[in-house]
């Protein structure tokens, strides 16, 4: 992969992108989590990890998360995924997924929630 990942952090959202433009696609895939303090939480929401049908299987995932966990360990943030297969992997694959860079199952049906590494 010839990309580039680039990162955006705000006060209220953290987004990763992995740019390739070899593949004729801007922006094939991102990381998107936004800060739930306005609900009175401390925690973070996990919005959306996205991969390019052109760019699936090809580690792009691998990658957004790999830096994402990063990121929230040098931030000690902690997220909260609400787990929704809208794509290629169901429901058990993404947990099965998330649960690789340290997010736990949460009391809620569906929910689980990573807590950053000292």
């Amino acid at each position: 992969m010839n990309g580039e990942l680039k990162i955006h952090k705000d006060s209220n959202h953290i987004v990763i992108t992995y740019i390739d433009k070899s593949f004729g696609v801007f922006g094939m895939g991102s990381a998107t989590i936004s800060n739930m303090n306005f609900l009175g939480n401390e925690e973070w929401f996990f919005n959306r990890l996205f991969v390019h049908e052109k760019m699936r299987n090809q580690g792009v995932g691998t990658m957004l998360m790999s830096e994402l966990v990063r990121v929230l360990d040098e931030d000690k943030i902690v997220l909260v995924n609400e787990v929704n297969p809208y794509g290629d992997l169901d429901y058990n694959q993404l947990v099965s997924f998330y649960k690789k860079y340290g997010f736990v199952d949460m009391e809620i049906e569906g929910g689980l929630i990573r807590y950053p590494k000292n």
